[in-house]
């Protein structure tokens, strides 16, 4: 799978859109945005933790190009729906991030309480058990000196973070 940029949606997806760049996003309305735009590849429009102005779909290379993407599939609420979801592709979600068990995450599941006020979107890309515990595998926007190598397995025995409340994946098109 390609990476998609995090900082075209900053830039690109907020205020005409409805999002807030780094200030809160919504999956489903970057996912809006994603529809009438050419989707830039992480690479040619790297994430840089801050606001900025708009590139433009013309100033990168499109992973997904402009009609690629036709809409958005929700994930019912489930553990069950969520696994079979991340079978077949990455799942945007939202998760609460503003608490300091998340903040400073370093390794192993995350199964401090981590709160479901959600104000952060991130990528779930898998699932598995680690020592007996289950988890999410989600990779964050935070540059790979975060987390785990900018990842964090975050404990799937309950909704930890709100993970379950606001899931969802583009449609694509060939």
């Amino acid at each position: 799978l390609v990476s998609v940029s995090e900082q075209q949606f900053v830039d690109c997806a907020k205020f005409r859109y409805g999002n807030m760049g780094c200030s809160g996003g919504n999956p489903q309305i970057a996912v809006s945005f994603e529809t009438r735009h050419n989707v830039c590849s992480e690479s040619s429009y790297p994430y840089t933790a801050t606001h900025g102005t708009c590139k433009g779909d013309s100033a990168c290379t499109a992973a997904i190009p402009s009609g690629g993407v036709t809409g958005y599939n929700s994930v019912s609420q489930t553990k069950t729906d969520m696994m079979s979801a991340l079978q077949q592709q990455p799942v945007t979600i939202a998760i609460e991030a503003d608490q300091a068990s998340f903040q400073h995450y370093e390794s192993g599941v995350l199964t401090a309480d981590c709160g479901t006020n959600l104000d952060h979107a991130v990528l779930a890309v898998g699932y598995g058990t680690d020592s007996g515990n289950d988890y999410w595998l989600v990779k964050n926007s935070w540059g790979t000196s975060w987390g785990s190598a900018g990842y964090i397995k975050i404990g799937s025995a309950t909704n930890q973070c709100g993970v379950l409340n606001q899931a969802g994946y583009p449609s694509v098109s060939a």
